[in-house]
Formats: C-alpha cells, structure tokens, sequence
C-alpha cells in the first residue's frame, strides 16, 4: 500500500513510495477506494468479532468432525460477549453428569437456530418443530447466559 507522506497530508502530491491517498489526492476519488473505504476503519468492538469468527472457522475447518473443546467455546463467548454480540454458544454436556434439565442458554441457542433453520431441510429431516422452539418461554430466574448444563 503506498504511504501517506507527512509533508504532503493535504496537497494531494505523491510521496516518493507513490500517490497519496488522503484526501484531495489523485486516488481519493477512485470508485475502488470509496467502494472499500467502509472496510478500512474498524471499532474496538470489530476486532474481538473478527477474531472470533476466524478463531472459530479455524477450529472448524482444522477439526471439521471433532465437537469443539469447552474452553474455546467459553474463550469465543468471551470475544462474542467483548464484541458486543450475544451470540449464545452452548458447551459439550457431560452426559454423566447431566441432571436432566438444560440451562436456559440452551433455549437461546434453540432459537437462534429455529430462526434460521425453520423449514428447512434439516428441521424437516430431523423432524423438529421450530415454531414450537421459538415460542418456548425463558426459565423463571434463569441467566439465559450462564454456563453449565443443568438448571440453577
């Protein structure tokens, strides 16, 4: 990427490493830089999102068959939570410890995928009723975001 030159900020002159890009410069008004200038500046809450989402598509492709280990699913909440998404992940159960109730960050979760997965293939493979799961009510009490895998 060529360098913005400090003694030419404003003139719209090029540096020695090329054209400026401030603005008045020759590329300022180029339909490519306009079209990504959206892209080019990013919030402190865009970075913990764009790890995130990496770190989990990492895991995902390197591990394409394996459930994904509770400590980076609580790691990626953690980013989601930083990056101001509240995108409920659910950890693995431990089926020998399971109590027989699931914490309400289950029912998000259920949700969240009824919304996008309601009609579809899969809910029509597997039967589910989606309609039903998105009506289903929160827990009485219940933090529709903490861990564990039982009722509190």
């Amino acid at each position: 990427m060529p360098a913005i030159h400090p003694d030419n900020q404003n003139s719209g002159r090029s540096s020695p490493n090329g054209p400026s890009l401030c603005a008045g410069g020759p590329l300022a008004d180029d339909e490519r830089m306009q079209a990504v200038q959206p892209y080019a500046t990013q919030t402190n809450l865009d970075r913990p999102l764009y790890a995130a989402r990496r770190v989990a598509a990492l895991a995902v492709d390197a591990f394409p068959v394996t459930i994904l280990p509770n400590p980076l699913i609580t790691e990626l909440t953690t980013l989601y939570a930083t990056g101001d998404n509240s995108l409920p992940l659910t950890e693995e159960l431990a089926a020998d410890i399971f109590m027989g109730r699931f914490s309400d960050k289950f029912r998000s979760a259920a949700q969240v995928a009824g919304a996008e997965l309601r009609g579809s293939l899969y809910a029509r493979y597997y039967g589910i009723d989606y309609d039903e799961v998105l009506a289903l009510s929160p827990l009485r009490g219940a933090n529709p975001w903490a861990g564990g895998s039982s009722a509190g």
